[in-house]
């Protein structure tokens, strides 16, 4: 058969859903016979082993940003997996787009803002604070294989009044919560990158651009924009809308432009000032930008904002606000290059995309979202060195000798999920101690329960810095756990990120005195990297945040006691191993024999360890027999806002 007659056979086939010949031709397709070979091929890249490390550090990462969209009140909402073939993106090559067996084009997700928008507006949705963490798929170039995978985390805030813009601010304020959460991600110096479509619309038309032209010129710079390419491949594409040279080259001139606000809007007075659309646009977009800003400024949002008039994310299904949280790329031959924490916008246009045509307008309905990377933040704490990976559970049950005492484990296992405790049976009674401790160690789980044939109670070993074992009766098992739990998580209070701690460097030693009625005297003391004296202001604000993070701790100190707060350009994690090696009760000898573990594990920080080392020896040993009062060491991290109480 010739194939201009095959063409025109497929061409009638396909034409009426109904007809035998088109039923035939489905049944066919989904007849196809499997081939061992295939099945084999189709995901083996996405089988490339299984890292319990990598498993828990996303869910505690996924626990810490849900716990952030809860806190603003939003709620878990998936949308349906497949929705029909969407017309935003027809031009996409990734596209991940199937055939049912009704012969029905249906996609998978490309994103999650699009299905998020149907469903709004096919739900007539109001007001929803809502959050997704999710699958999204991108299409392989290689034919046959399973598309490429990726998890997107979404929050999106959808109202009723399309002229507010608390929404956007907030979205953007979510990710410097998350932001702060992260020390690795503090340390990268994120800032906002935003626009407006009225500002790119504006534009266009100031430069003498139709509008019919607006969504093919906008396709041309976002791919540019994805691509690298250069300015004269960019000019050369632009040109062949037809554009002119000089059109061309103004509107290169305005796209390049980025900078502070008041900068950009100064120079964009050359629009405002004029009569017409593009005046009057320019206006909105700056008025609505100003009112953002001002905004996170009220909501104490410290990273920096940039007005850059050539961002174009999503601008096809933008109405308003755009905006991406970036940082910028310190490698060589990648100068200019940011890295994309997160991107988002408003997109009150697409959900009237989606209405169905008796209800266009019924109702008002506006949203704003932000989408976040989310595999560069597991990846950058996964990497962390300072990262200490929870455990599954928080107690291991085993047994040792020769007795397996499976009804004893079953037991004391029922107890203590009773009582609220994560906790998980060793299967395998033929492992030695020291290979059940090396497990515990390297599944992060903090207690063994230990029970022994012909012994009476249970032994319970604490897995930490410090191996510790204590026997204690069954009956008390449960309560002695919680407690312990209880005591450990309180120590391990979460870290308050602000950016002012990285902005500034600590230098010399130097004292602060505080103090109120209800709480024990206090000295803060900087114990700084070089001998650059830290600046009046600058003390005085790390007093008041210092005091204002330890207070709650210190309600349990008498104030008998005299406080001595020792602030140190370093994190938590280091903190941590001081407090749990560093011997404070004994004599100087044992004190100088806690010092070598800590060394050890932190060798980059050694001489400057060193230096805080003798400040705490000749506060706690080196003290006159005139100041009888005890004296309370708390060690206060200003990278991290953490803290760590040496008793």
């Amino acid at each position: 058969m010739e194939e201009a007659e095959l063409n025109e056979v497929l061409r009638s086939t396909i034409s009426n859903p109904q007809s035998r010949a088109y039923k035939r031709m489905m049944h066919t397709l989904f007849s196809q016979p499997s081939d061992v070979a295939r099945d084999y091929m189709y995901d083996i890249d996405l089988h490339k082993g299984y890292s319990f490390k990598s498993v828990i550090t996303h869910a505690h990462v996924d626990d810490i940003i849900i716990r952030i969209f809860q806190k603003h009140g939003a709620v878990k909402l998936n949308t349906p997996m497949l929705m029909p073939q969407s017309k935003f993106y027809e031009h996409s090559d990734l596209y991940v787009c199937l055939i049912n067996h009704s012969g029905g084009l249906v996609g998978l997700p490309y994103d999650l803002r699009i299905p998020f928008a149907r469903y709004v507006a096919r739900n007539h949705v109001t007001f929803m604070k809502r959050y997704s963490i999710e699958r999204v798929f991108r299409e392989k170039k290689t034919i046959g294989l399973h598309p490429r995978e990726l998890m997107e985390c979404a929050f999106d805030i959808v109202t009723a009044t399309p002229g507010n813009l608390v929404p956007d601010s907030e979205v953007i304020h979510v990710i410097y919560e998350i932001i702060n959460e992260f020390p690795v991600l503090q340390s990268r110096g994120y800032y906002v990158r935003i626009n407006h479509t009225s500002l790119l619309k504006a534009i266009l038309l100031h430069c003498g651009i139709h509008e019919d032209k607006h969504n093919d010129v906008y396709a041309i710079l976002a791919d540019t924009k994805a691509e690298k390419q250069k300015k004269k491949q960019v000019q050369t594409r632009l040109c062949s809308l037809p554009l002119s040279e000089q059109t061309v080259g103004s509107l290169y001139n305005y796209i390049e432009m980025e900078g502070p606000y008041n900068k950009v809007a100064s120079i964009l007075k050359c629009i405002t000032k004029t009569k017409g659309p593009a005046g009057s646009l320019a206006k909105q977009g700056l008025h609505e930008v100003e009112a953002i800003i001002s905004n996170l400024d009220s909501l104490g949002v410290k990273m920096q904002v940039i007005l850059t008039l050539g961002l174009l994310y999503n601008v096809q299904i933008s109405s308003g606000s755009m905006f991406q949280i970036v940082s910028d790329v310190n490698k060589k031959k990648r100068k200019g290059w940011v890295d994309v924490l997160a991107v988002g916008g408003r997109y009150d246009t697409l959900i009237s995309e989606f209405r169905k045509p008796s209800s266009a307008s019924a109702h008002s309905q506006a949203a704003v979202g932000v989408s976040i990377a989310l595999e560069k933040i597991v990846s950058a704490v996964g990497e962390n060195e300072d990262f200490q990976c929870p455990g599954a559970y928080d107690v291991l049950v085993c047994t040792l000798g020769h007795k397996p005492m499976l009804k004893d484990q079953l037991s004391i296992a029922r107890d203590l999920w009773a009582a609220g405790i994560r906790t998980d049976i060793l299967y395998d009674t033929m492992q030695s101690l020291e290979e059940i401790q090396d497990y515990c160690k390297e599944h992060g789980i903090t207690y063994m329960v230990i029970l022994k044939d012909l012994d009476s109670g249970v032994k319970v070993r604490t897995i930490e810095d410090k191996v510790t074992e204590k026997k204690i009766p069954l009956s008390e098992l449960a309560e002695s756990l919680q407690q312990k739990l209880q005591t450990a998580k309180s120590e391990c209070i979460e870290a308050i990120q602000t950016s002012s701690t990285k902005q500034t460097t600590p230098s010399s030693v130097e004292q602060v005195q505080s103090g109120s009625d209800n709480l024990p005297p206090v000295d803060i003391t900087f114990i700084q990297q070089d001998n650059n004296k830290l600046a009046s202001n600058a003390k005085r604000k790390y007093e008041a945040q210092i005091t204002s993070r330890i207070s709650p701790a210190l309600q349990l100190i008498s104030n008998k006691n005299r406080l001595e707060v020792v602030a140190v350009d370093l994190n938590g994690g280091v903190l941590k191993s001081v407090a749990a090696f560093l011997e404070l009760d004994g004599d100087e000898e044992a004190y100088n024999k806690s010092i070598g573990p800590i060394m050890e594990r932190h060798q980059r920080h050694r001489k400057y360890l060193t230096k805080m080392f003798d400040f705490i020896h000749a506060v706690k040993m080196g003290r006159s027999t005139k100041d009888r009062c005890p004296v309370v060491v708390v060690l206060y991290g200003l990278k991290d806002d953490s803290f760590k109480i040496l008793l």
